[in-house]
């Protein structure tokens, strides 16, 4: 029955550890709030041998609330990502600006932060085809 007993505490503390963990990783990120209505501007620039496209579009209210659905109640949590991210391939609402890998991977970076998103490839595609409509176009390395 002791044994029982201290194999008990011993699991409750390691429970313990791991939720601490889980929620100081959380309280670094930031959960993704974007205020409906909110105007959304893409930015795309791409320069390289033979290539320069400069894109600066305000979006529909209806291709702004799609990019609003897909991020909104999101986590960007800290990370460490080895992929291409820059303000100029990115969609902007107010201050906050989502920034897509160059390559075209699932992940968006927050800003300039280490903050990142990960979002489906059926999102991601969406969200392709709107820079697509402009002009823009992935991979853009």
């Amino acid at each position: 029955m002791k044994k029982l007993k201290v194999t008990g505490i011993v699991l409750a503390c390691i429970t313990a550890v791991i939720l601490a963990g889980i929620g100081v990783y959380y309280l670094m990120g930031e959960k993704i709030h974007i205020n409906p209505g909110t105007q959304a501007i893409l930015e795309f620039d791409n320069e390289g041998p033979g290539i320069q496209t400069h894109i600066t579009q305000t979006l529909t209210d209806e291709e702004a609330e799609r990019i609003r659905n897909i991020l909104e109640g999101k986590w960007a949590l800290p990370e460490r990502y080895v992929a291409l991210f820059g303000d100029d391939v990115s969609i902007r609402f107010g201050d906050k600006y989502f920034c897509f890998c160059y390559t075209g991977c699932r992940i968006i970076r927050l800003n300039d932060r280490d903050l990142y998103i990960g979002i489906s490839q059926e999102d991601l595609n969406e969200i392709h085809q709107i820079f697509e409509k402009y002009g823009g176009y992935f991979p853009c390395v």
